[in-house]
């Protein structure tokens, strides 16, 4: 076909005498026969522009679109839609294909830049085209796509996201030959202990807080049982409390009943995806209000070492201990080595995504700047548990240098279990500072 559109390219220049658009046309007609297309195309362009009054003119146009066609298809076939789309725009007739499903792709591709997930989205459409970029866009897919996914899998794994076990699916089902889709099925595996470690302390927490909540619960019954024998000893109300508070006393669980509460708000987000916690939820209630508890044991599960410090929830006196080394490093000047050991490879600190390194030298700048620098902690810790299994840690900090300001702010520290047991800060920050940044958009 391309051979007979030349043919009927150079026929058109035999039937045209002297027209003065016939040299470069004819030039151009040459060009495209030796396959030379973008000279082809400057050629074909410049007849309209050398003769504008040519009767080759408009054919020209017809075989300027035609080899700039033929090089948009080269440029996607090779993933370059930028090239493309300035062929396209250039063009007479084919202006349609810049709104293909395949040119806005492309071009999202290019854009992504540095954004690898990005670009994978984009690759991933293109790939589902029935495009010029289809063969290079699966190439690219069964280069890169393995790394990018894994690269999404090992954090959510490691932080007991939901999301890690669809992701490692997927990455083992398109990619079951790759070395990645080892490390996922891996790290699948680990998941799967580490979650079930989880519940497994959730439950052992669960079983004493209901055994203990029976109990609470019986003394108060004691307790109230005391309170109506008073009221049973006179018509008159202020005399029977009075008699009553001189033989019961004030109610002796009112602070337990409490803590034991939190408690549970606590392993009931722990648990939060665990199937049988509406079942545990009735047997709590049924201990809390009538007493009545009968145990059940829970089945410790066989983990290598790592794995079962990972799993271990945070407690309070342990968040307690990392609380005050961070806030030693802050009052110790240049002093980071329990920074360094805390701060986990990547973390959000204050407003800003660093690695370990960026926020230490962020805080040591910090410090140089206040001279005398020093903070205080209030002891009154806050404690948040979500379903990931990470720990929040909100708390009144008081801070002041000799020269700088001072003040106090609401702080929080979010802590997560590494695989060999210790705390690390994942996201540290204030609500002063998280204020003042939605505030300008961030």
């Amino acid at each position: 076909m391309r051979t007979k559109t030349i043919a009927f390219a150079l026929l058109a220049v035999a039937v045209l005498g002297c027209d003065a658009g016939k040299k470069p046309y004819e030039m151009a007609a040459a060009a495209e026969q030796r396959h030379e297309l973008r000279a082809a195309m400057e050629g074909y362009d410049s007849v309209c522009i050398t003769a504008p009054n040519s009767a080759l003119c408009g054919p020209a146009k017809e075989r300027a679109d035609v080899v700039r066609g033929q090089l948009a298809d080269d440029d996607i076939a090779a993933l370059r839609f930028s090239a493309a789309k300035a062929l396209l725009k250039d063009s007479h007739s084919l202006h349609g294909q810049l709104t293909s499903t395949e040119m806005i792709a492309g071009l999202a591709f290019e854009a992504a830049g540095a954004d690898r997930q990005a670009a994978l989205v984009a690759m991933e459409k293109l790939a589902g085209t029935d495009g010029k970029s289809v063969p290079a866009a699966k190439e690219w897919l069964k280069k890169e796509r393995p790394g990018i996914l894994w690269s999404s899998i090992q954090p959510k794994c490691a932080a007991l996201d939901a999301a890690c076990e669809p992701l490692a699916t997927r990455l083992r089902e398109l990619h079951p030959d790759a070395p990645e889709a080892s490390k996922a099925a891996a790290a699948l595996a680990t998941y799967a202990k580490r979650r079930k470690a989880m519940f497994t302390a959730w439950l052992q927490t669960a079983e004493k807080n209901m055994a203990d909540c029976a109990s609470v619960s019986k003394r108060e019954s004691t307790w109230q049982t005391c309170n109506r024998q008073g009221f049973l000893a006179t018509d008159d109300p202020l005399r029977a409390m009075a008699i009553a508070e001189r033989l019961c006393g004030q109610n002796p669980v009112e602070q337990q009943k409490k803590e034991l509460s939190s408690e549970w708000d606590l392993v009931t987000k722990g648990l939060r995806e665990f199937p049988g916690l509406k079942a545990l939820e009735q047997r709590h209630d049924s201990a809390c209000s009538d007493g009545d508890y009968v145990p059940s044991i829970v089945e410790p599960v066989p983990l290598d070492a790592d794995t079962a410090s990972a799993a271990k929830p945070i407690e309070l006196a342990e968040a307690k201990t990392a609380v005050d080394s961070w806030n030693e490093a802050h009052n110790r000047p240049f002093v980071t080595t329990n920074l360094e050991r805390m701060y986990a490879s990547k973390l959000k600190f204050y407003g800003q995504n660093l690695d370990r390194s960026q926020a230490i030298v962020a805080l040591r700048k910090q410090l140089a700047k206040s001279p005398g620098f020093h903070q205080e902690v209030a002891r009154d810790l806050e404690r948040k548990v979500n379903e990931r299994g990470q720990t929040l840690i909100l708390f009144d900090k008081t801070y002041g240098s000799k020269e700088g300001p001072s003040g106090k702010v609401r702080a929080y520290l979010l802590f997560e279990r590494a695989a060999d047991g210790e705390l690390q800060i994942i996201h540290e920050s204030d609500t002063t500072t998280d204020s003042n940044l939605k505030a300008l958009g961030f």
